[in-house]
């Protein structure tokens, strides 16, 4: 697909920002960009012409970024230079012409996922929610990993069907609009850190009541945590019977849990375990690891709970894993 990109506006440079991870990640050819102020902004090394010149272009679409308002103007002058009126297009009919991927957080259809992520290239060991990689939504900011997590709820529990308590820890703003949201569930977020959530929560020692929460969510929290029996006691006592927390970790399947008390320093713990601030490294006995805390733990791998078209349209990490741990 060919496209020139009409409009050196905000919106306009914005539109190219996104177009360059695009061009990375799709056949789509930036042939050009144009503008009628000749007195625009000419930093980019795009080849520039001016509108009249765009006649003679071999093209599919022509872009337009300018705001709503002005668009059907610009299209009109387009028309009367002898572009077919159907090329032109607005960025939101150009996305929903072009874009293959889609977010399950907000609804929207995208280009391109952002890049997130530390660069992990130095380890001989690949960690599945680690590294960099291409994964964040470029409206709403839901990354790989939570989109999943979402996934599960909606499609493989209740928490968005009937009224339920859910303890939400480190919250990822995303999905606690989501769990808010839904006036059935009575969702409290918790982080270790102040004005992070909406309580202040250690998770080795949790203020609140024995079997007081339905669910449990838990997403890349245990790989920081030094004492994880005593977090895995924890999260059990606060849970109702037969509550469930719904746990993921950035994983390694080609080792077991690999952790070393002598690894302290930050420089030593992104060597080993992919960040500063990790403590441990999980693996491929994971689950194990859970079910000896006194836990019933059924393993989800992405690729077995979602097709290879779903995970390719919503960005899902394929070999990542979530924990689904049962208080019996």
């Amino acid at each position: 697909m060919k496209i020139v990109v009409y409009g050196l506006g905000n919106k306009g440079k914005a539109f190219l920002g996104h177009m360059i991870d695009v061009l990375k990640q799709q056949k789509i050819e930036l042939l050009a960009i144009s503008d009628s102020n000749v007195d625009c902004d000419m930093s980019t090394d795009r080849r520039f012409v001016m509108p009249q010149q765009l006649v003679n272009c071999v093209l599919d679409y022509v872009v337009v970024t300018t705001t709503e308002m002005y668009f059907e103007e610009i299209k009109e002058q387009l028309v009367n230079l002898g572009i077919q009126c159907g090329k032109i297009v607005s960025i939101d009919e150009f996305v929903n012409i072009a874009a293959p991927f889609e977010c399950n957080m907000c609804g929207s259809r995208n280009l391109a996922w952002r890049e997130t992520g530390l660069d992990l290239s130095f380890m001989n060991k690949r960690i599945v929610g680690g590294g960099r990689r291409k994964g964040v939504c470029p409206i709403c900011g839901s990354i790989d990993r939570t989109r999943y997590v979402y996934h599960f709820l909606k499609e493989y529990t209740d928490i968005f069907k009937n009224t339920c308590s859910v303890l939400h820890f480190a919250p990822e703003e995303c999905l606690t609009k989501k769990l808010k949201e839904n006036k059935a569930c009575s969702c409290i977020s918790a982080d270790i850190e102040l004005g992070r959530a909406d309580a202040v929560a250690d998770i080795t020692n949790l203020q609140f009541a024995n079997d007081t929460f339905d669910y449990i969510i838990c997403n890349h929290v245990l790989e920081h945590i030094v004492d994880l029996p005593k977090a895995l006691s924890e999260l059990k006592r606060v849970l109702k019977k037969n509550g469930k927390a719904i746990v993921t970790v950035p994983i390694c399947w080609e080792i077991k849990t690999y952790e070393d008390s002598s690894i302290i320093t930050p420089e030593n713990r992104f060597e080993n375990y992919g960040q500063e601030d990790h403590v441990r490294l999980f693996g491929c006995d994971t689950a194990e690891i859970i079910e000896n805390a006194g836990w019933k733990v059924n393993e989800y791998k992405c690729r077995d709970i979602a097709d290879a078209e779903t995970i390719e349209k919503r960005g899902f990490i394929a070999d990542d894993c979530l924990f689904e741990v049962t208080k019996e």
